[in-house]
């Protein structure tokens, strides 16, 4: 597998950074949809979403829906992979792994998050796929479940659904983890299987997309200005939020909005009333960030789910 990833992960983050210089809860994984590709995949080509990679001799999979073949069933945009969570061969697992853009601060509290959607061409549903967090890159020439890897975030209930499901959780960095691998982290006798579909193909496969690792709120001082805070609900939501300064500023109060990639999708005034509403049922699903100015002093942010 290619090594290179270090250059176009950091020229990814500096990317980033220009287009919003403001947005303090960066999404740290590059290419998190896998919506920038070399060209149209094949099967078995993770690697052509780069930094994207297989951390194992095992063969996740690209798609992109723009192309005449190879394609998925994305979250949001075109591009999704996918991988076996389960297999007719014992303790055979497939896993995806990429490099953050910066390393994880010791100390620091982090939101991680993806989505989730089983294939129905496959009989079986599992109850394991996770997220491990590492400071050394994994190479290793076997296909078996790596057992020895405790994902940091794991979802540990039936995954039966035909729609996308959100897994998402918390945790505390000890610093310096810099790759990030998704799978079941389960052997079998570990994994909790169900065949959902009864149509002889005893596998478990699943697609993924929308990767996200941010700064946590709690642990990023966000909501630190003259003690005024800002709250979110329902979060997640289907499209209608609602936003609640705790304290109003005074003078002119304005609402931005930010999606997972960095881009400006809304700018306008809060208004006068500490509560207000935002209809989002239009966006496409995903992360976001509300950041709320008085004047041109920053206030407080707060993460949107939309789902």
């Amino acid at each position: 597998m290619s090594k290179n990833y270090t250059n176009f992960a950091l020229a990814l983050a500096c990317l980033f950074q220009g287009a919003n210089a403001k947005v303090h809860a960066q999404n740290l994984v590059p290419n998190p949809g896998f919506e920038v590709q070399d060209t149209c995949p094949a099967v078995s080509q993770i690697e052509l979403a780069q930094p994207w990679n297989s951390p194992t001799l095992g063969t996740p999979d690209l798609f992109n829906n723009t192309c005449g073949s190879q394609q998925g069933s994305p979250h949001t945009g075109h591009g999704s992979a996918g991988l076996y969570t389960y297999s007719t061969f014992a303790d055979n697992r497939e896993y995806l792994q990429v490099q953050l853009t910066s390393p994880l601060v010791a100390g620091q509290t982090y939101e991680v998050s993806f989505y989730v959607k089983r294939l129905t061409f496959y009989s079986y549903a599992v109850n394991r796929i996770g997220a491990y967090f590492t400071s050394s890159e994994v190479d290793l020439t076997s296909t078996s479940a790596l057992t020895s890897l405790t994902p940091q975030v794991e979802h540990t209930t039936m995954l039966n659904g035909t729609a996308y499901t959100l897994i998402s959780g918390t945790f505390t960095a000890t610093g310096g983890e810099q790759y990030m691998l998704i799978g079941n982290f389960r052997n079998d006798a570990g994994t909790t299987f169900q065949d959902v579909e009864s149509n002889g193909n005893n596998k478990s496969y699943y697609y993924i997309d929308d990767l996200s690792v941010t700064l946590s709120a709690s642990t990023a001082g966000l909501d630190q200005a003259n003690g005024i805070s800002l709250r979110v609900y329902p979060n997640p939501s289907s499209g209608i939020v609602h936003l609640m300064l705790d304290g109003m500023p005074s003078g002119d109060v304005t609402i931005e909005l930010y999606d997972a990639e960095g881009r400006l999708v809304i700018r306008e005034l809060y208004g006068s009333d500490a509560q207000r509403m935002l209809d989002l049922s239009s966006f496409d699903k995903g992360i976001y960030v509300a950041r709320v100015y008085a004047g041109t002093g920053f206030i407080a942010n707060e993460r949107i789910i939309l789902r």
